[in-house]
């Protein structure tokens, strides 16, 4: 990784390390840089680079030995003396992939830019040999510097092939003209050079509306002609090469774009509005992935292009802009193309452009519901912590549960309400979580922290509560408890309800400001709740000071022991001596949002306890999703990509881990082992 202080200066390095014989030179300018560290999703992988260089030269090396790989890196360094102000080594597999990754994914990375001014590609393709490559972009910077346009360069700098985007606002006249203009004079530079203007990726219609004036009337005419013998019938890619229209003929979002006016409910002012947001996607299609992450759960199984985050996007932008009647933005088909959405938040990072499918999918099932009415069994699951509240803790909790598991009820459902009859509906307590708190006794005096008691590890899964508050105990910590009421309202948000997850969030939010304002740590324990406080919240309440202060007092338990543990709070803890294998499935939105190190740190913790982290993506579950009839074959095939393989090749004398109540439940369900929360598992190693 050789860094410059200038682009300039990388680029008139380049000849000098092709004496090298390098197997590859890619750039990665400082606009690059910038936008890598700034995504979510990229900027922990960023450590290759040092300090805020202008550029980066990513040069690698083939060599039949150790030894000559070094002797290659050797002479690399003594070669840029002076000139680099840091040459950083990288020979770790794990490393290398990573820096690729990076490099890979740095176009989808550039083009996330938030606003109307886009990095377009309409002279990104020229190629000059590679000795002109500085003079070349010298000229070309002058030319963008004179027409106030900002760009960005990466790419193949040992081919002479630059990938350049200038800046531009295709809604305005003014810039479409400039764009042509920068075409224009970029092509006249290519040929004062010796170059082409389509080095790559071919003519396309960016380009072949040069190509007379670039290949001159005798060459064009004879491509002309070849044209004619070979396609009498133009049938075979038109305007192309030849007969091509004006650049600026059929762009996505031209001065004549515009779309529809939205009453929007939730936040979107960073992104300019629910529409611009829409637009973030640009098509680069890593929501097509199949092999590794999250996204797109559902394409990886359906292999439908309307199943992928771009689908969806385009979809919807092409209801909200005219390319589709306005109708249709809240018509029986678009539901179609949102159905699978499970609202994972893995677009929100995975995706170079950060597109928030979750979050869109929200703000449309609101206006979907306003146009067709909500259904029963949206309703239900939307009012599922109400429900449970009012059953668990009760002798009718006993009653309900053996009434859920009869054979013919569960067949009613499935015919009235389209709840699966596949599926085994979650046990109502007969004693939460918080009841069992009240009557115990619990030391005071140790640090404060706060378990927030949410509908699911509180009136279904009781035993996670009472694991977490029993591990908490025995590290020393003075344990409380939030108010038998508090929810995070993400079964109305994920249904669509924002007023009432408004509500609801907002009533939560006074019951725990309390404990922020005097910086006490609000531990979550499932990650769906979790991540309403600490990432939907703002989006929901914006500007509310007091669910400002509650969002940075809120943790997940993985975080808060990992952040212990970092400390060493957790030194003089006695750990069991057991060797035990644990197989750790993260949820969703902790990998989205946190990654999965804290929860690897945290289960690592006792000495004799091996974590494997699964790349899973999702498990399928996904909240209600998996207990929907037309739902349940999608859910089960997302598993079985690789979670339940892997729960299966488990020993049986090996720990699964997820913090996920739904995760567990797919677990379960699909390969009948028990998935335990994190906090069990600690509380349990503890001797």
């Amino acid at each position: 990784m050789c860094h410059f202080e200038t682009r300039q200066q990388a680029l008139r390095a380049v000849t000098t390390i092709l004496e090298t014989d390098p197997a590859a030179i890619e750039l990665f300018d400082g606009m690059a840089v910038e936008s890598a560290r700034e995504s979510p999703g990229y900027r922990h992988r960023m450590s290759f680079v040092e300090g805020n260089p202008g550029g980066v030269l990513i040069t690698e090396y083939f060599g039949e030995t150790e030894s000559d790989l070094n002797a290659r890196l050797d002479e690399l360094e003594a070669t840029l003396e002076g000139e680099s102000y840091a040459v950083g080594r990288h020979t770790d597999p794990a490393s290398i992939d990573n820096i690729w990754t990076v490099r890979k994914e740095g176009l989808g990375l550039i083009m996330s830019v938030k606003g109307d001014y886009k990095p377009w590609a309409f002279i990104e393709d020229a190629s000059v040999p590679v000795e002109h490559l500085p003079q070349y972009v010298d000229e070309l910077s002058t030319l963008l510097d004179r027409t106030n346009t900002k760009a960005v360069f990466y790419a193949h700098a040992s081919a002479g092939t630059l990938h350049v985007r200038p800046f531009i606002n295709t809604k305005k006249k003014n810039e479409v003209s400039k764009m042509r203009d920068i075409a224009r004079q970029s092509m006249e530079l290519v040929s004062k050079y010796g170059g082409a203007v389509s080095s790559e990726h071919g003519d396309g219609l960016a380009r072949s509306w040069l190509n007379e004036e670039l290949l001159g009337e005798e060459l064009y005419q004879t491509c002309v002609a070849i044209k004619k013998i070979f396609d009498p019938d133009n049938l075979l890619n038109p305007g192309k090469v030849v007969d091509a229209p004006e650049m600026t003929r059929n762009l996505r979002m031209g001065p004549d774009y515009e779309t529809i006016p939205l009453i929007e409910e939730l936040d979107w002012s960073d992104d300019g509005g629910f529409a611009r947001s829409v637009e973030l996607c640009n098509g680069n299609g890593a929501c097509r992935k199949l092999d590794s992450g999250t996204m797109c759960p559902s394409f990886m199984v359906t292999r439908e292009e309307e199943d992928s985050t771009r689908g969806r996007a385009n979809a919807l932008r092409m209801a909200m802009s005219g390319g589709l009647p306005e109708e249709e933005l809240t018509s029986e088909r678009m539901h179609d193309v949102m159905d699978l959405c499970v609202q994972c938040k893995a677009c929100k990072t995975e995706c170079p452009s950060n597109v928030d499918m979750a979050k869109m999918k929200t703000e449309w099932l609101g206006r979907y519901w306003s146009a067709h009415g909500v259904p029963m069994r949206t309703r239900i699951f939307a009012n599922m912590p109400r429900v449970t509240r009012l059953v668990s803790g009760t002798p009718l909790a006993s009653v309900v549960n053996w009434v859920n598991r009869l054979t013919p009820v569960r067949k009613v459902m499935d015919w009235t309400l389209g709840i699966s009859s596949e599926r085994e509906l979650p046990q109502f307590t007969r004693k939460p979580f918080t009841d069992w708190f009240e009557k115990q006794e619990w030391p005071t005096g140790g640090p404060p922290v706060v378990i927030f008691a949410d509908t699911f590890n509180n009136y279904n899964h009781p035993e996670t509560g009472r694991a977490a508050a029993e591990f908490y105990r025995a590290a020393g910590f003075e344990v409380r408890v939030t108010e038998q009421d508090a929810c995070c309202g993400r079964p109305f948000l994920s249904k669509g309800y924002v007023n009432k997850a408004q509500s609801q969030v907002l009533k939560t939010v006074e019951q725990l400001y309390e404990h922020a304002e005097r910086e006490v740590p609000i531990v979550g324990l499932e990650p769906s709740c979790t991540s309403v406080f600490t990432d939907d919240m703002g989006d929901m309440l914006p500007g509310d000071l007091r669910a400002e202060k509650v969002a940075l007092s809120f943790t997940s338990f993985e975080e808060h022991v990992a952040k212990l543990a970092e400390g060493g709070a957790l030194d003089d803890a006695d750990w069991t001596e057991d060797e035990r294998r644990v197989l750790l499935h993260e949820h969703c939105h902790q990998k989205a949002l946190v990654g999965n190190e804290p929860a690897q740190t945290c289960l690592g913790l006792p000495p004799g306890y091996a974590v494997e982290t699964v790349d899973s993506g999702c498990c399928g579950m996904a909240g209600a999703f998996g207990y929907e009839k037309e739902h349940q074959q999608v859910s089960r095939d997302m598993a079985e990509r690789r979670l339940a393989p892997a729960v299966r090749a488990m020993p049986d004398d090996a720990l699964v881990a997820a913090a996920g109540v739904s995760c567990r439940a797919q677990i379960e369900d699909l390969t009948d082992r028990r998935a335990l929360h994190p906090a069990e598992v600690l509380r349990d190693a503890l001797v």
